[in-house]
């Protein structure tokens, strides 16, 4: 564990640096060791000032990736929804298709 809250203070970026790499895993492994050392540690109040401004770098960052995700999965949505149309008006199910016998 952590001894100083310099050390701390270096961990939040490293967070934030995961965070802005998507490396999801590494900041809730940060903020784990964070809420447990927080369970026996006083914080000064500097740098609980410092790591609000990292951790509202973090939520934003956050923010910006859900909405990537709701973005791509209604994408996704619609574009299945284009294919079953197109399959639909196929007859996909009740079309077989040959291959031509390019010998003959």
């Amino acid at each position: 564990m952590f001894n100083s809250q310099y050390d701390w203070e270096r961990e939040a970026h490293n967070a934030q640096a995961a965070a802005e790499q998507g490396q999801w895993n590494v900041v809730q492994q940060y903020y784990d060791r964070r809420h447990a050392w927080l369970q026996s540690t006083e914080l000064m109040p500097e740098l609980s000032e410092r790591l609000v401004i990292i951790d509202r770098e973090i939520e934003r960052r956050i923010l910006v990736a859900q909405a990537v995700l709701t973005a791509t999965l209604a994408d996704t949505s619609t574009a299945r929804r284009r294919l079953s149309q197109v399959k639909a008006s196929l007859g996909a199910g009740s079309v077989s298709y040959q291959l031509i016998d390019r010998s003959a």
